[in-house]
C-alpha cells in the first residue's frame, strides 16, 4: 500500500535512487498513452516540454489516462509525472515572468516540474515560489510581498535596491558611451 501519493519521493525518503522513462523532445500526450504508461517500470515519468509542445490540453488527457489504467503496481493512483517546463532558469527576472506555466502543468495534476537551466539561487528561489499556492508559506521568503500585494506593484526592497542599482549602472555606462563618442 502506497504511503504517499508520490512513489518518487517515498524512494527517495528511503535514500534510494529513481529511475524515469520518457523523452526529453515531447511526449505523446494522449489518454491511451497514459493507460499505457500507467504500467510503466519507471519510478517517474518524465514529460519533456522544454523542447517538445507546451500542449494542456494534452498533458490533463493524458494524466487522466494514468488514472484510469491504474493503479500502479506498487499501489499508487499513477506514476509520478513531472514536466521540464519550457522556462529557462537563468535569472530571477525570467522565471517570474513565465510563472504562469508552473501554475498550468500543476493545474493539470502534474505531480512536480524541472525548471531547466536553473542557473541562480535568485531563480530557484521564484521557481518555488511560484510553484506553492498562497495559503503554503514553507519554503516561500518571508520578504516576498503576498500576492494581492505583488498585483499591486510591490517588490521585496532588496530588488528594488538591486534594480535602482543597475539602473544606475546603465546610466554610467550610458554617459561613458556618449563621452567616448564626443571625442
Amino acid at each position: 500500500m502506497a504511503n504517499r501519493i508520490n512513489r518518487a519521493i517515498e524512494l527517495l525518503g528511503q535514500g534510494q535512487a529513481i529511475y524515469y522513462d520518457g523523452p526529453h523532445s515531447g511526449h505523446v500526450l494522449t489518454h491511451a498513452q497514459g493507460r499505457e504508461d500507467s504500467g510503466t517500470w519507471a519510478d517517474y515519468m518524465n514529460v519533456g516540454m522544454e523542447h517538445g509542445a507546451f500542449d494542456m490540453t494534452g498533458l490533463a488527457e493524458y494524466l487522466r489516462g494514468m488514472v484510469d489504467g491504474g493503479p500502479t503496481r506498487s499501489g499508487h493512483r499513477t506514476p509520478t509525472v513531472i514536466v521540464e517546463a519550457p522556462v529557462n532558469g537563468t535569472d530571477e527576472p525570467n522565471v517570474r515572468f513565465n510563472a504562469w506555466q508552473f501554475r498550468q502543468i500543476l493545474g493539470r495534476g502534474a505531480h512536480g516540474i524541472l525548471l531547466c537551466q536553473a542557473e541562480t539561487a535568485d531563480a530557484v528561489r521564484a521557481f518555488v515560489e511560484a510553484c506553492r499556492y498562497p495559503h503554503h508559506a514553507a519554503g516561500v521568503d518571508p520578504a516576498l510581498p503576498s500576492p494581492v500585494q505583488r498585483m499591486h506593484g510591490a517588490t521585496r526592497p532588496a530588488q528594488r535596491q538591486q534594480a535602482e542599482q543597475r539602473l544606475r549602472a546603465y546610466e554610467a555606462d550610458l554617459r561613458d558611451l556618449i563621452a567616448a563618442g564626443a571625442k
